[in-house]
């Protein structure tokens, strides 16, 4: 499969400002998610 050469990969467009919004407010939402998630397997763990 190496030696096939490139794949051709699909190109993608431009977000909009909606769809950049979305995209943003979901990955902020993720990151805030595991920090809490982290933080309170800390907690439950030093006990």
């Amino acid at each position: 499969m190496i030696a096939a050469g490139p794949a051709p990969i699909p190109l993608v467009g431009p977000i909009d400002d909606g769809s950049q919004r979305k995209v943003w407010l979901v990955g902020i939402g993720w990151a805030f998610a595991i920090l809490i998630l982290g933080g309170a397997v800390m907690f439950v763990r030093r006990k």
